[in-house]
């Protein structure tokens, strides 16, 4: 699971959602911070505080985000975080994806 801050049913499903795409394992911010400065993992993923309250407004208000924390010498794998980033379609949305201009920028890389 991404870590989940927000543990609403929008970033729980979203959750789901990305577990499809990426082999996920649970742990604290701190935790997978520390993986990533380590070199064990290559990147986490954070839905923030606020992140399912966005979701239920998918065209107006201030659009979700995800936090994403990746190892710097890992460009390309970054790259690849982002990309499926980008093709999550939102769980209630069965045709849609969940950004289509990335100059929007709806992550935040760490």
């Amino acid at each position: 699971m991404p870590l989940d801050e927000d543990s609403t049913d929008g970033s729980r499903a979203f959750a789901t959602k990305l577990e499809e795409s990426f082999a996920l394992t649970p742990m604290t911010r701190d935790d997978a911070a520390n993986a990533v400065r380590r070199g064990n993992r290559t990147g986490y993923i954070v839905l923030p505080k606020g992140f399912g309250a966005a979701s239920e407004r998918l065209f107006y208000g201030q659009s979700r985000q995800v936090e994403i924390g990746v190892d710097p010498a890992r460009r390309a794998e970054a790259a690849m975080i982002e990309g499926l980033l980008m093709n999550t379609p939102h769980p209630t949305c069965r045709k849609c994806s969940p950004i289509r201009n990335p100059r929007l920028g709806w992550w935040t890389r760490h």
